[in-house]
């Protein structure tokens, strides 16, 4: 049981990586969060992670897994979209200095997502 467990994380890091990236190779830059409409954009790119991440959540739950533990990469996609919703934020009532650091995860992320293209 523990091996669908493992396999399904797997799976859900996978595939959330894989519509990660495309959004941001194909739809909108990660990295490119200057405007609050630019932010709010690069937020929500991770909604799609989000979902996978959880449906990976709910496949353990229906093979009977007691105590299903929500993937990795659901956990990283809302780290994201609550730092992009931020910076919307910060964009829109022109305090931009106080998010500027949210550049450096996200860079960091296209970073490793350039390493497999």
């Amino acid at each position: 049981m523990k091996l669908i467990g493992l396999i399904t994380q797997i799976v859900a890091l996978v595939l959330a990586g894989l519509v990660t990236a495309g959004i941001h190779f194909h739809l909108h830059p990660l990295t490119r969060i200057h405007t609050v409409g630019d932010a709010v954009a690069s937020a929500f790119s991770f909604g799609p992670g989000m979902i996978i991440g959880y449906l990976g959540l709910s496949v353990e739950r229906l093979l009977g897994k007691d105590d299903p533990t929500p993937s990795a990469a659901a956990a990283i996609c809302v780290v994201f979209f609550g730092l992009g919703l931020y910076r919307a934020a910060t964009l829109l009532i022109r305090r931009s200095d106080l998010s500027d650091w949210t550049i450096i995860p996200l860079r960091t992320l296209v970073g490793f997502l350039e390493l497999f293209t």
